[in-house]
């Protein structure tokens, strides 16, 4: 059996943890720009507002409800998560992170009858040791546990634990979830499927394995093989790496000058690159889009993306930095006021499938031992930490985060005081 364990509206609840009066109340946490919603309490999702939803669109019932807000404080979260980590860290043989608030956990040493007094002994530790609540859910694959753990945050009289154990447990469950729901189905795959009559997971699990495997690919099978109870994800195996990785933002102001808007490009193009890396990948194709406002009169619009194609695959921050200047040349017009930007890598192809260019030399390997040093930096001494000149240091004129907490757990000066 496996184990997940999600934290419940994890940036919300990191906040609440250290305001304990915003408890039952709505709150939500801001995108990095304040832009769109990324963090809802419950009592936030029952006025209407969405995941993702932009600020703008809900400001009137923001002020109507008097919801607290918050911008993300990113270091406060992954010091909070840390703590959540290390305690299932110590509660199973083995664990795998697979995000800021989620782990799997390998659950194969604990007898069937005692996983539910394990999951509520666990449960309870996580909340009183960080104050962070979490729902568990188990069951024979990963996949499985991603369907248990959604029911149990849905519904209220699972006290956030869901256990799955039998056939017929599983295809009772199955029967009323979403296809479009499922781990490992991506957009496109649910979009597909529901061409062909399938809207239910358990509508999935009935198709042959032959169809499967030529329509959505061997990782497609996977996930319907997982569905059936048949566990084909390796405890260790994370999802298959990202063919797209975008990294944008919208500005505070608009930018007019195209030094500030290279500084902000520069910085995506870095932040794409460790994505690259992180997941042992090396993209072909480098792009990048500006645009003003959409709210300006169509023909004062401006919006232009451009591409660059390189013979080797590369990873590299400095050539991925050097070809976002490139491209930024080439579409850049004076007088507009740029309201948003960013990076798109794509040709993305593993470290297996890197071809080599037959009158070009590889990277060499000194560039390759810098890159993997400034990685270990920023890893263990906080992001961009280290990094590189193009990509400026007024990177807070650019963007808002007017609505930060404080640094409760990383800062002595912001350690709360009791008297």
């Amino acid at each position: 059996m496996i184990g997940l364990v999600d934290c419940n509206s994890f940036f919300v609840s990191c906040q609440v943890v250290f305001n304990p009066k915003l408890k039952g109340k709505p709150v939500v946490v801001l995108s990095g720009n304040d832009g769109c919603i990324v963090s809802r309490s419950r009592e936030a999702k029952a006025l209407g507002i969405k995941m993702g939803e932009p600020v703008f669109k809900v400001k009137h019932l923001i002020r109507k409800h008097k919801v607290y807000t918050f911008s993300s404080n990113f270091s406060l979260y992954a010091d909070m998560s840390q703590r959540v980590m290390t305690i299932l860290l110590s509660a199973a043989p083995r664990v795998s992170i697979y995000s800021i608030d989620e782990a799997f956990l390998d659950l194969s040493n604990i007898p069937r009858e005692d996983l539910k007094y394990f999951a509520i002994d666990l449960k309870e530790k996580i909340r009183k040791w960080t104050g962070i609540p979490v729902s568990v859910g188990i069951a024979p694959t990963k996949t499985l546990a991603k369907v248990a753990v959604h029911k149990a945050k849905v519904d209220l009289s699972l006290k956030g634990i869901k256990i799955i154990k039998t056939k017929s447990e599983i295809d009772k469950e199955l029967i009323s979830f979403k296809v479009s729901d499922v781990w490992g189905i991506g957009r496109e795959s649910a979009r597909f499927l529901k061409f062909y009559g399938i809207d239910t997971a358990y509508q999935f699990t009935e198709m042959p394995d032959v169809w499967v495997r030529k329509n959505l690919k061997i990782f497609g099978l996977k996930t319907l093989k997982e569905l059936q109870g048949s566990s084909h994800i390796s405890f260790e195996e994370k999802h298959a790496p990202k063919k797209q990785i975008i990294r944008s933002r919208s500005f505070k102001n608009p930018i007019i000058e195209i030094e500030p808007l290279g500084e902000a490009l520069a910085s995506f193009a870095a932040r794409a690159a460790y994505k690259l890396r992180e997941q042992g990948s090396y993209a072909y194709k480098i792009g990048i889009f500006i645009r003003s406002s959409n709210y300006l009169q169509s023909h004062l619009r401006y919006s232009k993306s451009y591409e660059k194609k390189f013979i080797t695959p590369t990873n590299d921050t400095s050539l991925l930095i050097s070809a976002t200047f490139e491209c930024l040349e080439k579409i850049f017009q004076k007088g507009i006021g740029y309201k948003k930007a960013g990076v798109v890598l794509n040709g993305i192809v593993s470290q297996y499938e890197k071809q080599l260019g037959i009158f070009k030399k590889d990277q060499k390997e000194l560039c390759a031992s810098l890159i993997k040093v400034v990685d270990q930096i920023n890893n263990k001494m906080g992001s961009k930490t280290v990094r590189y000149a193009a990509e400026g240091i007024n990177e807070r004129l650019r963007y808002r985060s007017e609505k930060k907490s404080k640094l409760y757990t990383t800062n002595w000066e912001d350690l709360l005081r009791v008297s």
